[in-house]
């Protein structure tokens, strides 16, 4: 029984002194490393305390080959040296025997970052060497230990784009984008993949080409590409859209209307096509004049009429028959409450067109305006168009608000008379026909009016 008890006594002792070894190892590589650390400007394996650091906790994984802190150290320290196959190795050790993220922080506070050296180094190597499916196993690694792993997520990414893989790299960006908020190239990226996805690698890929020489101001280039996107994906709507530009920018006007035609046939709604078809097949009819008449349309859509309305004269001068050019012109007098200015294009747009009857409203509105004033005459027409419709008490108010703005407006006088009579109260009547008469005493209609109106206020 004693020789048993002493055995067993022999043992444990052993099994402690093991153990303070490896604690003792340990302790020396960590010491040998911190002295590393400060000594070297940069760290490599040949240098003589880091060789040390690294034979000493080699010795003590050796002695306690489930030690978590021994493969740690390991990991690290060959991290340090740049030795990232080896740190790798050690790395997925450490992991695989229970090792975690924290506990890894908790050894050294560099063990993220050295971590993520070691796999995506390891990964980048693999890429260069044009093995893309082993790089990218590097990289998801990676993720598995450090999901939020920006470098790790891009090439992840990248890679699997590049592999036409758009389906499984859309989600890598997306979560880059929450990771880097603010990084302006992942949004480019979920558009590229997002891109690839719906009109295939080679469209996407030929129309980013286009762009690029379109920055450069290689136009003709530009269209090559584009023409090269639509070919492989016809109903590539953007890349549609920049073959017309191009054509267009080209003068190669046919070209350019069938391309945005392409598009509005894709997306009627689409009033960027609309308006550069519009723009294709008045250059081509119109000639430069068209330049100007789109030049003022983009100073108008800016609410700088002043520059716009020279634009649209311009354009009509170049081009007497550009009717467009005339309304636009009047339209725009009109709306810097210059009807004598408008009045003229008005009736110019009539000799092109007789039957245009929103010119002939116009030219009617004009013609009152610069009787008796924007304001009220803007409001006699609206009166008018009450009468007609039998809103007579709406008229009446109408009327009135007309001659508060022009007390001297014959025809809102006449017009008031006339919704007096129409309701029977000749008394008014008489005495707004009498005013109407007073202002163009001309008008005999007014007299006549006004006589019946007090005949038949005196002969009910």
């Amino acid at each position: 029984m004693m020789r048993a008890f002493i055995a067993c006594l022999l043992i444990s002792w052993g099994l402690v002194t093991a153990q303070s070894t490896t604690a003792q190892l340990l302790a020396e590589a960590l010491a040998k490393a911190e002295t590393a650390k400060v000594s070297y400007t940069a760290n490599t394996y040949d240098q003589p305390l880091w060789r040390e650091a690294i034979t000493l906790g080699t010795q003590a994984l050796k002695q306690d080959p489930s030690n978590l802190q021994a493969m740690h150290f390991l990991a690290t320290a060959y991290g340090y040296v740049h030795w990232y196959s080896r740190a790798w190795e050690n790395w997925l050790a450490f992991f695989s025997a229970g090792g975690n993220v924290e506990l890894a922080k908790q050894f050294d506070a560099n063990s993220e970052q050295l971590l993520e050296d070691a796999g995506t180094e390891l990964g980048f190597a693999r890429y260069q060497a044009g093995s893309s499916r082993e790089a990218l196993a590097y990289y998801k690694k990676v993720l598995e230990f450090l999901p939020n792993n920006a470098e790790a997520l891009r090439w992840a990414g990248r890679i699997h784009l590049e592999l036409d893989e758009t389906e499984k790299s859309l989600p890598y960006w997306q979560h880059l984008a929450e990771v880097t908020p603010d990084d302006p190239s992942v949004k480019y990226y979920i558009m590229l993949a997002t891109q690839q996805d719906q009109v295939g690698r080679a469209a996407s890929t030929a129309f980013q080409k286009g762009l690029q020489a379109y920055e450069t101001g290689d136009i003709a280039k530009a269209q090559g590409f584009f023409e090269e996107a639509v070919r492989a994906s016809s109903s590539f709507k953007d890349a549609l859209a920049w073959a017309g530009r191009t054509s267009f920018e080209l003068n190669q006007l046919d070209l350019a209307s069938s391309y945005w035609q392409r598009v509005l046939d894709l997306d009627p709604s689409d009033e960027t096509a609309a308006y550069f078809a519009r723009y294709a097949h008045d250059r081509e009819t119109w000639g430069a004049a068209a330049d100007a008449f789109y030049q003022g349309q983009t100073l108008h859509l800016q609410n700088n009429f002043t520059e716009a309305v020279k634009q649209f004269e311009e354009a009509y001068r170049l081009n007497p028959n550009y009717k467009d050019a005339a309304v636009w012109t009047a339209r725009t007098y009109q709306e810097m409450n210059d009807p004598a200015r408008a009045k003229p294009y008005w009736e110019i747009t009539l000799k092109l067109d007789p039957g245009d009857k929103r010119a002939q409203d116009f030219l009617r509105l004009a013609d009152v305006q610069t009787k008796a004033g924007v304001e009220a005459g803007s409001v006699f027409l609206e009166g008018v168009a009450a009468f007609e419709a039998a809103r007579l008490n709406d008229a009446e108010t109408l009327f009135q608000q007309a001659l508060t703005d022009n007390p001297n407006f014959a025809d809102a006088w006449g017009w008031l008379g006339r919704v007096h009579f129409s309701l029977g109260d000749y008394v008014k009547a008489a005495d707004e026909y009498g005013k109407a008469y007073q202002l163009e005493p001309t008008n005999d209609a007014y007299r006549y009016f006004a006589n019946e109106a007090l005949r038949l206020q005196s002969n009910p």
